[in-house]
């Protein structure tokens, strides 16, 4: 996949293009291993429809026929959480 990626910044002509981002998801664990505890890698796949100072927000789906708030399949995804985001 040619291009370059990003963990924080996340250029704004990227907004309505397709991204992958990779993130670290916040996990619990009940009755495990001290060793075994730790976030979940994730891979989401979409476009990128919102950039907040806190979160980012993918969408898998969208249903254009509500134009002021459209319906969505999306992601939010804590900025903190990040590892990579580049372009699809």
């Amino acid at each position: 996949m040619a291009g370059r990626g990003y963990r924080s910044r996340i250029p704004k002509c990227w907004m309505g293009r397709g991204v992958v981002v990779e993130w670290l998801d916040p996990a619990g664990y009940v009755q495990e291993s001290l060793s075994r505890v730790k976030p979940c890698r994730c891979v989401s796949r979409g476009v990128l429809v919102r950039v907040a100072d806190d979160h980012i927000v993918v969408a898998s789906g969208q249903y254009p026929e509500e134009e002021d708030d459209p319906t969505v399949d999306a992601t939010a995804i804590t900025r903190g959480c990040i590892t990579l985001i580049r372009r699809a």
